[in-house]
């Protein structure tokens, strides 16, 4: 299985989105749940690519590539069941990462490297360049967006003002914790790693302020960390290379 997104729910349990179904995982791993059918399907042709949950504004909202226009959308489910559905006709092609904002809107990026802001019902707000390809990208609760990239951290308030970035090497992944504490997955210097591993992926802790704490763990072998899912400041979920592991945060 290959996750295009992962993220948790209220309840704690942990959804996985594949190209083409949506799944529901307890802490132990057991699967719960498996949405797939006329409720929850790409059209022929198409996939899905982006998953996130809003935590303010409950929501679940699915990033789908080509839809029934042809054009991409996200499909957002509410508690009630609701399935609303957002056409996304200025992105036009290759959307690739989704958030939903603290207020319930969205942020969706593109292969072109632009960042898309809407509100909870499609309008557009803004359009940004980004100056690299994004690898993942995140919101935390004050709505301040954490673009990775390979070669470097991005931070953009939630209007799409730079706010300031982090020169760093093969970043993967990233997420912020409800403390705001930043967790990047990449492939460790080596000042960070350990001399037995084959390969030196792991998750680096940045302060809030931006200041390195250090290394937070280390993935053995060659599992990179490709997406990550915080919950509750206790819990962080890690993907990469078809494993997921859950960690507990101290």
């Amino acid at each position: 299985m290959v996750a295009w997104g992962i993220d948790y729910l209220p309840d704690g349990e942990l959804a996985v989105l594949t190209h083409i179904s949506l799944r529901v995982f307890t802490d132990e791993g057991r699967l719960t749940r498996h949405y797939i059918g006329d409720n929850l399907k790409p059209v022929v042709g198409g996939t899905f690519w982006g998953l996130s949950v809003g935590k303010i504004v409950y929501k679940v909202a699915i990033l789908e590539g080509r839809g029934r226009k042809g054009m991409p959308c996200i499909h957002a489910y509410t508690p009630e069941g609701n399935d609303w559905r957002v056409d996304l006709y200025d992105v036009c092609e290759s959307p690739r990462r989704l958030c939903v904002t603290g207020s319930g809107g969205y942020l969706v990026y593109n292969e072109k490297k632009k960042l898309y802001s809407y509100n909870g019902t499609g309008d557009p707000l803004w359009l940004i360049d980004v100056p690299d390809m994004a690898m993942e990208m995140c919101v935390d609760h004050t709505d301040r967006i954490f673009v990775c990239t390979d070669g470097c951290l991005i931070v953009y308030d939630k209007g799409g003002k730079l706010a300031t970035w982090l020169s760093q090497t093969s970043l993967y992944s990233v997420a912020v914790t409800g403390r705001g504490q930043i967790l990047v997955g990449n492939l460790l210097n080596k000042e960070y790693a350990c001399r037995w591993e084959h390969k030196y992926h792991g998750i680096l802790s940045y302060d809030s302020d931006y200041k390195l704490r250090g290394k937070l763990l280390y993935l053995f072998g060659y599992s990179r960390p490709q997406k990550m899912a915080v919950y509750k400041n206790n819990r962080l979920a890690v993907w990469g290379d078809r494993l997921m592991r859950v960690y507990k945060l101290e």
